[in-house]
């Protein structure tokens, strides 16, 4: 396939280009470790005259009535589908996911606009009429800082960009350094929906990039999504280099578990368990992790998960066969397999494979991994980001044990519960409050639709999914007195005036 030709950065309602560049992206197709998607180059001027731009832009966009914001919404909904097909192959080409994978996002993409302009606007509406000489309005925060991942790039850029320009909100976006050639695409289609000059802004930059944006005295949001340790790191420059704090919310990788008890259906346990590890080629925040199985069908469920995994179809993300494919860069395999070392040292046994396939000069092909573990052994790993189609499987006596060994899980998301008792389920939501649960299903059915507020280990607690609208905006409470001062309602000990 031919290199994708760079636009530039896309600011002020026009990509902008300049002779001189600090840098450039280059992106790769995962697939073919020597074959380019293209390159983007990097311009230091970018990202100060991007902020100004949306800056600039804030006081009309924020003003402007539901109708004139929702009807470029309405246009870019056109355009996902009309170019659909375009952005789930670019993805597919750009991350290694399986077509399938790419496919299921872009789909979700048009969803969640629907969703995000009907349910998310109703979450800043008051449920009730205020109280009697009140007034309560919600005000858009200012500029949002939108910060994609490699696991889902357009997704998560989509879903946080559309939220925000909903409510009136201005945006800086920065794609991953692993997807300039996705995140140059979905400018593309925010310029053919006709925005506002100024309103959606996008530079192409590193991590350093990134963290410069987040600290920019012009951010009023960030909005992050991606490992631990770039959040950790993002955070960190926040507290070091802003001249005032704006809000973040750190989306860091998890640890989602299943919960597999024993009067589950176990063809299904398993191969929602199969498609929850491995989706995204197991990079999403919503990859499960975990499986806790309860000892009397622990040991079948072990043997078909094995079967399964053992028998999966790895390879290139454009094949109609493929299930799992190719990490997206050589960073991403060294902490694969920094992490396959690391399992293997602590963990009880290591029931399958997890290794590096060689296939030549193409991609970063890989198997998953399967570890048993006990309970104790879990909850110590259960601190560390695990990267890639990895699980850790354990044995419980009963489901109330299991319930309380997922809610021990660091960094906790979403789980799956795989049973048909309704008592479980109350416990589960009892053990685990700030989480989905989605039962009988895989942990990546978690859609953007569902209000969510998990805890965050790094702070930044600001809610998503459904609520991410009312998290960028503010309300204004105004509260009149109409009557006349009457001094005797004055309190004790208080002068009253002469």
């Amino acid at each position: 396939m031919s290199e994708i030709k760079p636009l530039g950065d896309y600011i002020d309602g026009r990509f902008v280009k300049r002779r001189q560049a600090h840098g450039t992206l280059i992106s790769r197709d995962p697939c073919h470790s020597k074959q380019l998607v293209g390159e983007f180059p990097r311009y230091d001027e970018a990202l100060p005259e991007a902020l100004s731009a949306a800056r600039a832009a804030f006081g009309q966009w924020s003003k402007a009535s539901l109708d004139e914001r929702i009807a470029p919404i309405r246009k870019l909904r056109a355009q996902l589908q009309n170019r659909g097909e375009d952005l789930a192959q670019l993805t597919a080409r750009e991350t290694g996911r399986p077509l399938w994978d790419a496919r299921e996002d872009v789909v979700t993409m048009r969803q969640q606009l629907d969703v995000i302009v009907r349910h998310g606007l109703a979450e800043i509406e008051l449920q009730g009429p205020p109280p009697q000489r009140t007034e309560v309005s919600f005000h858009p925060r200012g500029v949002v800082a939108v910060i994609a991942p490699c696991s889902q790039p357009a997704l998560l850029l989509h879903l946080d960009t559309i939220a925000a320009l909903t409510v009136g909100c201005t945006v800086v976006c920065k794609p991953s350094p692993l997807t300039p050639a996705l995140g140059q695409l979905y400018a593309e289609l925010i310029h053919e929906a006709d925005f506002p000059r100024g309103v959606f802004n996008l530079v192409q930059g590193d991590d350093e990039c990134g963290q410069h944006l987040a600290s920019d005295a012009n951010v009023d949001v960030v909005l992050f999504s991606g490992s631990h340790q770039s959040a950790r790191a993002l955070r960190d420059a926040v507290i070091a280099d802003s001249e005032r704090w704006p809000l973040l919310r750190l989306h860091s990788s998890a640890l989602p578990g299943a919960l597999v008890l024993d009067d589950a259906d176990l063809d299904q346990a398993t191969s929602a368990i199969v498609i929850g590890a491995c989706a995204s080629n197991g990079l999403r925040c919503t990859n499960t992790h975990i499986v806790v199985a309860q000892q009397r069908i622990a040991a079948r469920l072990q043997d078909q998960l094995l079967a399964t995994l053992s028998r999966i179809n790895t390879g290139e993300s454009m094949r109609a066969d493929t299930f799992l494919g190719p990490l997206p860069s050589e960073d991403h395999l060294k902490r694969f397999e920094a992490g396959l070392t690391r399992l293997r040292s602590q963990s009880d046994e290591l029931l399958l494979g997890g290794r590096h396939e060689q296939r030549g000069d193409q991609g970063h092909y890989i198997t998953p991994a399967l570890f048993r573990v006990d309970a104790g052994t879990l909850r110590a790993l259960s601190r560390d980001e695990i990267l890639g189609p990895v699980l850790l499987f354990a044995t419980v006596d009963d489901a109330d044990e299991g319930a309380k060994l997922l809610a021990h899980a660091h960094r906790q998301l979403c789980h799956s519960v795989f049973t048909h008792d309704p008592d479980v389920l109350a416990q589960m939501h009892l053990a685990a409050p700030g989480s989905v649960l989605l039962i009988n299903q895989p942990t990546t059915r978690w859609l953007g639709d569902l209000p969510l507020e998990p805890h965050q280990p790094l702070g930044g607690s600001l809610a998503h999914g459904s609520l991410t609208a009312r998290s960028l905006v503010e309300p204004s409470v105004l509260v009149e007195n109409d009557s006349a001062f009457d001094a005797t309602t004055l309190p004790p000990g208080i002068p009253r005036p002469v």
